[in-house]
C-alpha cells in the first residue's frame, strides 16, 4: 500500500504521534536539545502533570455516591477498605 497515492497523503495524518516524550528529531537535533533519553522526558512530563493536575470538583452527594460505589466493590474485591488518597 505504500504506492497508494491515499496512503502517502494520510501517513503523515494518521502516524503522526506528536509527543513530548517520543524523540524523532536526528541525533545531531537531539543532543543539541540536551540529549535526554526517553525515561528522563518521561519523566519530565509526569512531573509536569502532577504538578499541573487540578481534581474535579464533585457536588456532595455526587461525591458521597461515588464514594459508596467504589467502597462497595472495594468490599466486593475482598478489600476491607479503600486507602487514604
Amino acid at each position: 500500500f505504500l504506492k497508494q497515492k491515499m496512503t502517502r497523503e494520510l501517513f503523515r495524518k494518521e502516524q503522526h504521534l506528536p509527543s513530548e516524550v517520543i524523540d524523532r528529531d536526528s541525533s545531531r537535533g537531539w543532543q543539541q536539545a540536551g540529549g535526554d533519553d526517553t525515561f528522563q522526558r518521561a519523566r519530565a512530563r509526569v512531573s509536569e502533570l502532577i504538578s499541573s493536575y487540578l481534581p474535579p470538583t464533585r457536588q456532595g452527594d455526587e461525591q458521597k455516591e461515588l464514594e459508596r460505589i467504589v467502597s462497595a466493590l472495594a468490599v466486593k474485591a475482598g478489600m476491607d477498605h479503600l486507602p487514604c488518597l
